[in-house]
């Protein structure tokens, strides 16, 4: 460089998590940088500062050494200057790489601590090795670590991250249970985790409604020193809000850590594959027995979230596919506009693979399935076919609901108090009126939770029910009569209580699709329901019982055309689109007249259909035309009308086939015809009259 001319260099500092501790921070770099430049009496160019980025990142492909290349690359300086040659990089080929990029800019390349210098052949002989021995000493750390690591792990100690919820390490660091009390409730983070698996164990409660009631109680979802409300660091506790309230992914992600239950697997994710994972046994919060129960709960109530009705699919999780395997889930299908069709229907007809897709199952309507399922749960609760009371552990279960419900009493009351240093701030004028009512609305909210949760704890659950007063049979069944509808009548019941019977006594229920003919035609379900009891049912229903069935539900026989369509396809196991195809008609044409939409269709188009119809079923048209009409009319236009749709022909037809023009009809209609055509034209409508009631008897 010519003399007079100064020159010109970039700070090049890096620091990451594992060289935090024996090699400094990105200041200390920059500090000692600082001294270098003004004791050789360089410009300084740029500091480029990579902070918390590994040495085995390449240079371009981090944050600040890409923006170091692409200004060493329009020589915006004249050196890099870098505290040492790990800083480059922790690996041979990354230092390599990022002074061949730098050189090839012209750019030298300088260590302040180092006399490096790659103008020389012994001064690129001296990098290779120092690049060498930065990748060594690497490697020794991680390896010191990771031994140090597993060491820890087999004593029990934990082994670093953020500590979970109800824990705290001690000095030694191994985990021990956290029964601080949180500042401002009544319950420590033990009480919270125990709550968390009774209500989902013993209460069903959905990851929904247990974060509810957590935010409710005002839990913090970062740690919060009991030592004067003032923050202190524990090691490994979350100090920073992660999120500002509780989820149900975080609820289910407790529930399903074997932590609680007091064992953990340490090294199940680690990316060193070198070593066994670690079984490690920890402060249990919870028994083995409870976190089990908490853990069916959730994963059962994985099912009861598709809506339907405002409610749910009920039977969603326990049917399965007698043919594939597949498990059953329901969907919804609009017959009318004013209402909708559930049913349940095989999960392998929509497998992507195709050959794995179900060909031999259909769709199940779901009011019909589930009326059979409650009322053999009816059936096994009238005979008292219950399974084993709980022993002592529902009696530890009532200890524990009233311990709770002790201390949101103590809290209700505490809460009172809450009022009176607030309205002192608002007369003080240290807070408006907004945040007045603000606080004073939260305070309610808080207050009915609490309220709510306590009378959800006083009501009687479902192992109440079972262990009520066993010591005969009959003293049991009085009991039991007095807390269920008259008769079991499960449907009564709330969706929540009837899964909640289904968990008790129902295991699997599989269905099986008999075929008839071809794919098309669908003649029985054959239903094998298990119970947990040891017991299976077999029922058989064909199409025609499923029809019995409904009309059963609306208390009256057959008497509409589309019922009797209905009943007719249905009896010989026809779908709608087998009987739309056959015929010719889309199926939406088959439904509206299985549901008596046809107010807007011509009278030739429902001749036409209806005669294809009768084709179809094989009976005559005019037995199924009448279903149109349940008695014979009486005025003389109508009862013209009647004939015409009976007889299934033309206004011109029936007038031709009565031996009147239209004229001479419409006079009759006013009243102005001769004697002779009144009486020809009433004699007609008397043995046509015959003809239809003669049509409706035999219906």
């Amino acid at each position: 460089m010519d003399a007079g001319i100064t020159e010109k260099v970039a700070v090049y500092c890096r620091v990451s998590s594992e060289d935090q501790a024996e090699r400094g921070t990105i200041e200390v770099q920059k500090d000692f940088a600082k001294n270098y430049i003004e004791l050789y009496g360089l410009q300084l160019f740029a500091y480029y500062c990579d902070d918390g980025i590994s040495g085995t990142v390449p240079m371009k492909d981090r944050p600040e050494g890409a923006r170091l290349l692409q200004d060493a690359e329009k020589g915006l300086f004249n050196t890099v200057l870098f505290y040492k040659l790990d800083r480059l990089g922790r690996k041979t080929t990354v230092i390599l790489d990022a002074i061949q990029n730098f050189t090839s800019y012209g750019i030298n390349v300088r260590s302040m601590t180092e006399p490096l210098d790659t103008n020389t052949p012994t001064g690129k002989f001296l990098i290779t090795t120092l690049s060498g021995i930065a990748e060594l000493d690497r490697d020794s750390i991680l390896m010191r670590m990771h031994s140090g690591a597993l060491v820890a792990a087999k004593k029990g100690k934990w082994g670093g991250g953020i500590v979970p919820f109800g824990y705290l390490t001690d000095k030694e660091g191994y985990l021990v249970i956290n029964r601080e009390k949180i500042p401002g409730l009544e319950y420590s983070e033990e009480d919270i985790v125990k709550t968390i698996f009774r209500m989902c164990a013993d209460e069903n409660k959905s990851c929904t409604e247990i974060a509810d009631y957590v935010n409710a109680l005002g839990v913090p979802t970062r740690y919060v020193s009991t030592r004067n409300l003032v923050r202190h660091r524990r090691p490994g506790k979350r100090l920073r809000n992660n999120a500002s309230v509780w989820g149900p992914s975080r609820i289910l992600r407790m529930i399903n850590n074997t932590l609680y239950k007091g064992y953990r697997i340490y090294g199940l994710r680690a990316t060193l594959k070198d070593y066994d994972p670690i079984e490690q046994l920890v402060p249990a919060i919870v028994d083995e027995e409870t976190w089990n129960r908490a853990n069916r709960a959730a994963s059962s109530r994985a099912f009861n979230y598709p809506s339907r009705r405002g409610g749910r699919y009920l039977l969603q999780g326990y049917l399965y596919c007698g043919h594939c395997g597949h498990t059953y889930c329901g969907y919804a299908d609009r017959l009318k506009k004013d209402r909708l069709v559930y049913y349940y229907r095989c999960n392998g007809r929509d497998a992507y693979n195709r050959t794995w897709r179900c060909t031999e199952s259909t769709g199940i309507q779901a009011e019909w399935i589930e009326n059979i399922v409650l009322e053999y749960c009816a059936r096994l609760l009238r005979e008292h076919k219950f399974l084993e009371p709980p022993g002592d552990a529902r009696d530890r279960q009532k200890d524990s609901i009233a311990a709770e419900i002790a201390k949101l009493e103590k809290m209700l009351k505490n809460q009172e108090q809450e009022k009176a240093p607030i309205l002192s701030l608002f007369r003080k004028g240290l807070i408006t009126r907004d945040d007045l009512t603000r606080q004073l609305q939260s305070i309610k909210e808080e207050r009915e939770a609490m309220q709510k949760r306590i009378k959800e704890l006083q009501q009687p659950s479902a192992d109440d029910i079972l262990a009520a007063n066993r010591q005969t049979s009959a003293e049991f069944f009085e009991k039991f009569r007095e807390i269920f509808p008259k008769g079991f009548a499960l449907k009564s019941l709330s969706f929540e209580t009837q899964r909640e019977i289904l968990s008790l006594f129902i295991d699997q229920i599989s269905i099986f699709t008999v075929k008839k003919r071809d794919d098309s035609f669908y003649a029985t379900f054959r239903i094998e329901l298990k119970d947990k009891l040891g017991h299976t049912k077999e029922y058989t229903v064909a199409a025609t019982d499923r029809l019995q069935t409904q009309q059963n539900k609306i208390g009256k026989k057959l008497s509409s055309l589309g019922e009797k369509l209905r009943s007719m396809r249905l009896e010989r196991g026809y779908t709608q689109r087998t009987v739309a195809e056959s015929i010719g008609l889309s199926v939406n044409a088959v439904n509206a007249f299985e549901n008596q939409r046809r107010s807007q269709t011509n009278p030739a188009f429902q001749h036409r259909t209806i005669r294809k119809l009768a084709d179809f079923y094989g009976v005559p048209y005019e037995a199924l035309a009448i279903w149109n009409y349940s008695s014979v009319e009486t005025d003389g236009k109508k009862l013209f009308a009647q004939i015409r749709d009976v007889k299934g022909v033309t206004s011109d037809e029936l007038l031709a086939d009565m031996g009147v023009s239209k004229p001479t009809f419409r006079r009759y209609l006013e009243g102005a015809a001769t004697e002779q055509t009144r009486e020809k034209i009433e004699t007609y409508f008397a043995a046509a009259s015959k003809w239809l009631k003669k049509l409706l008897q035999s219906r």
